[in-house]
Protein backbone atom coordinates (compact mmCIF):
# COMPACT_ATOMS: atom_id res chain seq x y z
CA UNK A 1 0.00 0.00 0.00
CA UNK A 2 1.11 3.50 -0.64
CA UNK A 3 2.03 5.48 2.08
CA UNK A 4 -1.02 8.43 1.99
CA UNK A 5 1.06 11.25 3.56
CA UNK A 6 3.58 10.83 0.57
CA UNK A 7 2.84 12.53 -2.67
CA UNK A 8 1.78 10.55 -5.12
CA UNK A 9 5.12 11.25 -7.20
CA UNK A 10 7.49 11.09 -4.76
CA UNK A 11 8.82 10.21 -1.01
CA UNK A 12 8.31 13.42 0.27
CA UNK A 13 5.49 14.21 3.25
CA UNK A 14 2.72 15.97 1.31
CA UNK A 15 2.81 19.37 3.08
CA UNK A 16 0.98 22.85 2.71
CA UNK A 17 3.71 24.69 0.79
CA UNK A 18 3.76 21.91 -1.10
CA UNK A 19 6.96 21.09 -1.15
CA UNK A 20 8.45 18.09 -3.24
CA UNK A 21 11.79 17.93 -2.62
CA UNK A 22 12.74 16.64 0.72
CA UNK A 23 15.86 18.84 1.50
CA UNK A 24 14.34 22.09 1.23
CA UNK A 25 11.06 20.00 2.98
CA UNK A 26 13.84 18.73 5.54
CA UNK A 27 14.56 22.73 5.43
CA UNK A 28 11.21 24.44 6.23
CA UNK A 29 10.46 22.02 8.48
CA UNK A 30 13.41 23.54 10.82
CA UNK A 31 12.84 26.79 10.69
CA UNK A 32 9.11 26.80 11.17
CA UNK A 33 9.65 23.92 14.42
CA UNK A 34 12.04 26.00 16.00
CA UNK A 35 10.04 29.03 15.81
CA UNK A 36 6.97 27.07 17.00
CA UNK A 37 9.11 25.53 20.06
CA UNK A 38 10.90 29.07 20.90
CA UNK A 39 6.86 30.48 20.86
CA UNK A 40 6.19 27.48 23.25
CA UNK A 41 8.38 28.80 25.39
CA UNK A 42 6.85 32.23 25.81
CA UNK A 43 3.66 30.62 25.33
CA UNK A 44 2.75 27.01 26.66
CA UNK A 45 0.21 25.03 26.29
CA UNK A 46 -1.80 24.77 29.18
CA UNK A 47 -3.20 21.11 29.85
CA UNK A 48 -3.27 17.56 31.69
CA UNK A 49 -0.25 16.29 29.74
CA UNK A 50 -2.14 13.46 28.74
CA UNK A 51 -2.89 12.22 24.62
CA UNK A 52 -5.39 15.24 24.34
CA UNK A 53 -2.48 17.84 25.29
CA UNK A 54 -0.08 15.91 23.90
CA UNK A 55 -1.62 15.78 20.34
CA UNK A 56 -2.31 19.27 20.65
CA UNK A 57 1.20 20.32 21.46
CA UNK A 58 2.35 18.66 17.91
CA UNK A 59 -0.60 20.62 16.19
CA UNK A 60 0.80 23.77 17.47
CA UNK A 61 4.40 22.58 16.45
CA UNK A 62 3.86 21.22 12.85
CA UNK A 63 0.76 23.25 12.45
CA UNK A 64 2.39 25.36 9.27
CA UNK A 65 3.52 21.85 7.24
CA UNK A 66 1.08 19.72 7.78
CA UNK A 67 -2.89 18.79 7.70
CA UNK A 68 -2.49 15.92 9.72
CA UNK A 69 -1.06 17.73 12.68
CA UNK A 70 -1.99 16.93 15.60
CA UNK A 71 -3.90 13.57 14.76
CA UNK A 72 -2.62 10.21 15.02
CA UNK A 73 -1.15 8.74 11.89
CA UNK A 74 -3.06 5.76 10.54
CA UNK A 75 0.10 3.60 8.85
CA UNK A 76 3.42 2.00 10.35
CA UNK A 77 6.57 4.51 9.34
CA UNK A 78 10.00 4.38 9.18
CA UNK A 79 12.02 7.83 8.90
CA UNK A 80 15.92 7.67 8.33
CA UNK A 81 17.78 10.07 10.67
CA UNK A 82 20.19 11.98 9.90
CA UNK A 83 21.90 12.43 13.66
CA UNK A 84 21.19 8.68 13.58
CA UNK A 85 23.40 7.88 10.70
CA UNK A 86 20.14 6.93 8.72
CA UNK A 87 18.60 4.30 10.92
CA UNK A 88 15.20 4.96 11.97
CA UNK A 89 13.83 5.58 15.89
CA UNK A 90 10.98 3.10 17.14
CA UNK A 91 7.78 3.81 15.67
CA UNK A 92 4.93 2.51 18.08
CA UNK A 93 2.31 0.81 15.36
CA UNK A 94 -0.70 2.83 14.28
CA UNK A 95 -2.51 1.03 16.65
CA UNK A 96 -0.65 0.87 19.66
CA UNK A 97 -0.05 4.80 19.48
CA UNK A 98 -2.72 6.27 22.05
CA UNK A 99 -1.43 3.33 24.36
CA UNK A 100 2.23 3.73 24.08
CA UNK A 101 1.21 7.51 24.51
CA UNK A 102 -0.39 7.24 27.65
CA UNK A 103 2.32 4.73 29.30
CA UNK A 104 4.85 7.44 28.18
CA UNK A 105 3.06 10.04 29.84
CA UNK A 106 2.32 8.02 33.16
CA UNK A 107 6.22 6.95 33.50
CA UNK A 108 7.00 10.48 33.26
CA UNK A 109 5.05 11.66 36.20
Amino acid sequence: MRDPYLYKDSNVLQNKLNIKVQQELDDAEADYVVFRLKDLILHPIGGEYDLKHLLSIHEYIFQDLYEWAGKCRTISIYKEEDILGGQSIEYSEPENIEEDIKSCLLAMK
